[in-house]
Formats: structure tokens, sequence, C-alpha cells
């Protein structure tokens, strides 16, 4: 499973404007197993994005925890979902 994620920031009259940060992301299974997930940076124009995979067992649900500290700042963002692989 590949993961991409990408910063953003608010910009009147646009989508937003990528911004780049220290991005970290890991991923447990509903048995606590830790599932190994190393993030890297891909700049392509104006777009900025960190992509990272992992491997998935069939019928898996993975619990994804990401934080992102833009740069410039200090304060980290963080997001937690679930996603059931089948």
């Amino acid at each position: 499973v590949m993961l991409n994620v990408s910063i953003s920031r608010k910009e009147p009259g646009t989508p937003g404007v990528a911004v780049a940060g220290a991005v970290t992301a890991q991923a447990v299974n509903l048995n606590a197993q830790f599932k190994g997930l190393t993030l890297r940076e891909i700049r392509e124009g104006d777009a900025i994005y960190y992509i990272g995979d992992v491997s998935i067992g069939n019928d898996e649900t993975l619990v994804f925890t990401i934080e992102a500290t833009p740069e410039g700042t200090q304060t980290p963002l963080a997001v937690r979902f679930s996603r059931e692989f089948s």
C-alpha cells in the first residue's frame, strides 16, 4: 500500500500552496503489530509530497498516524485514520 501525504497552506484565490515540512507516519494493524513506514520527499515543479509504502496481508485493517510540521512552524498537525484492505 502506498501512502501519499501533502501539506498545503490556504491562499485566497488558490486551491492551496504546497509547503515543505517534517512528516512522519506509522501504521499499526488491529493485532497491535507495528508496520515499518518511511516517507521520502518528492518535489515536482510546485508540488511537494511525501510518499511511503507498507506491506499488508489479506483482509488487514491498518491504523495510520501521521504528524506533519510545516516549515516555519513549531506546532505539528496530526491525523489518525484506519483503512481496511481486502
